[in-house]
C-alpha cells in the first residue's frame, strides 16, 4: 500500500470502515490430513544426523505420508532411516500447495528456506 502525501502530513492507512476487507480464517490446520476439509500439506523433512540432508514433499494426508517414509521402502527417503518433520504448511486449495512445492524445490525457494524456515 503507498503513502500518499497530503498537505505535508503522511495518510494513516484505512480503517477497517473505509472498506478494506480482512479475510478470517475459519478453518482450523490439521496436521492429520483430514482430506474431507481439503487441506494438503507441503512439508520438509530433515535427517536428524545431517541437517544439510532434507527432503520437501506434498500430500493431502500428512501423517499416513510421514508413515510411508518412516517404513523407508523406496525413493530418496529409503536412503536414511531417521528423518524428522522439520515444518509444514496448510493450502486449502491442492494447485497452490503444489506450486509452493515447486518453488520450495528450486534454488530460490531452496534459498528461502535456509533463510526462513
Amino acid at each position: 500500500m503507498s503513502v500518499q502525501k497530503r498537505e505535508g502530513r503522511r495518510r494513516t492507512p484505512p480503517l477497517r470502515s473505509e472498506g478494506v476487507r480482512t479475510r478470517k480464517v475459519t478453518r482450523p490446520v490439521d496436521p492429520a490430513g483430514d482430506t474431507k476439509r481439503g487441506m494438503h500439506y507441503v512439508y520438509i523433512l530433515r535427517a536428524k544426523g545431517d541437517a544439510t540432508q532434507h527432503y520437501v514433499g506434498y500430500s493431502a494426508d500428512l501423517r499416513s505420508r510421514l508413515k510411508e517414509h518412516a517404513s523407508a521402502t523406496r525413493g530418496y527417503t529409503s536412503q536414511r532411516d531417521d528423518w524428522a518433520l522439520h515444518w509444514y504448511c496448510a493450502f486449502h486449495e491442492e494447485p497452490s500447495a503444489r506450486a509452493f512445492e515447486r518453488y520450495l524445490k528450486s534454488g530460490s525457494g531452496r534459498a528461502f528456506a535456509r533463510r526462513h524456515l
